[in-house]
């Protein structure tokens, strides 16, 4: 998948749906799960998507956590010149659980392993450079002062295109 590809994809979408972006919550992982779900059905409107009845607070709090978990640990232990690297192993964390809110909204058994090998599938490194373009996109979206998470929400809904065009025939 072509990272100008996503983007420009996910802009268009996002430009022409009628579906309201996503406000900030308490609960997060879930709006962002039920905002994703609606993209998954408008992408592939022959399939009805309904939201289960998973913990996507449970799973989105374990996802990043882990992340910063591993990628803060070399810091701690060495020094502040290593956070290039860090935010590499933040990453090569998350692409690991790339796909899982996908996942878990298609009620997918063993979500977490299938994502993992969803992405050994894909490549880890090329997985790993997209989708720290994709992210360094979405955080440099939040210095736009108009539409601070505008950005974010291309960048989320790229992950959506991503897998209804690349990895849903894989399952």
């Amino acid at each position: 998948m072509k990272y100008q590809y996503l983007i420009r994809k996910s802009s268009e979408i996002l430009a022409q749906s009628s579906i309201p972006n996503t406000k900030l919550s308490l609960q997060l992982f879930t709006d962002g799960a039920f905002w994703m779900a609606q993209y998954l059905e408008l992408l592939n409107p022959h399939q009805e998507v309904n939201l289960p009845n998973r913990s996507f607070e449970l799973y989105g709090y374990l996802k990043y956590s882990l992340c910063i978990f591993f990628s803060v640990i070399l810091l701690v232990k060495t020094s502040f010149w290593y956070l290039p690297i860090s935010l590499a192993i933040f990453y090569l964390v998350e692409v690991h659980f790339l796909f899982l809110f996908p996942l878990l909204i298609e009620n997918t058994k063993n979500p977490i392993k299938k994502s993992c090998e969803i992405l050994y599938q894909l490549g880890v490194f090329s997985t790993v450079l997209l989708v720290m373009r994709i992210g360094i996109f979405m955080l440099i979206g939040l210095l736009n002062y108009r539409k601070p998470l505008q950005n974010w929400h291309i960048g989320c809904l790229a992950v959506i295109v991503w897998y209804h065009e690349e990895v849903r025939n894989r399952l």
